[in-house]
């Protein structure tokens, strides 16, 4: 149960203690210097209008190259291997591979500002970095798990042709992705 106070000192030392959560998040980035106090730096707010273009533009720099990639991939260059994997199922649906590479790239796109640079001298770098990242992000989900939970007749030859994928993957995604958010705003901390 909350007590109302009158008292003036109650009320300017309440003021005091509570910090807006916007202000506490700038305070974490501020770099407090002898004649500059952190707490009350406002947080860089970043507009959805400057954001929207290059995130639409990463969602498709991941949605396209994946789809084309894995579509070719999977369903006509390594389609007889996969079949003596015997792992899928003879009649993929396709709708759902879409689905779930519209959920990646949707992730992967709101994540790479927030864990690469968006600057434009240092793009490449950020690229190699994002590819690295996401690719053993990847392969751990798209590989490693479903060599654990799934039958088939190799192990290894799995993981050597979804290992080809995902480096493939990323060779074309990461340098799209990175196209893409160069010279956004960067909401990393």
């Amino acid at each position: 149960m909350r007590i109302a106070s009158n008292n003036r000192a109650d009320l300017d030392h309440r003021k005091t203690q509570a910090i807006h959560p916007r202000r506490l998040l700038g305070a974490l980035r501020c770099k407090p210097t002898p004649s500059r106090s952190c707490v009350n730096e406002p947080h860089p707010r970043i507009g959805i209008g400057a954001m929207k273009k290059p995130f639409l533009l990463a969602v498709l720099a991941y949605l396209v190259p994946t789809f084309i990639t894995g579509f070719v991939w999977h369903l006509v260059a390594f389609h007889d291997t996969y079949v003596q994997l015997n792992i899928y199922r003879p009649d993929p649906i396709i709708p759902f591979g879409f689905g779930s590479m519209l959920v990646q790239g949707l992730i992967f796109a709101w994540a790479y500002p927030r864990l690469f640079s968006t600057s434009p001298d240092t793009w490449i770098r950020s690229a190699c970095h994002a590819g690295l990242v996401f690719a053993a992000l990847s392969w751990s989900f798209t590989t490693i798990a479903v060599a654990a939970k799934h039958p088939m007749s190799s192990v290894s030859a799995y993981f050597l042709i979804e290992t080809g994928f995902t480096l493939l993957q990323f060779l074309l995604v990461a340098p799209l992705m990175a196209w893409a958010w160069r010279g956004s705003p960067n909401t990393s901390a």
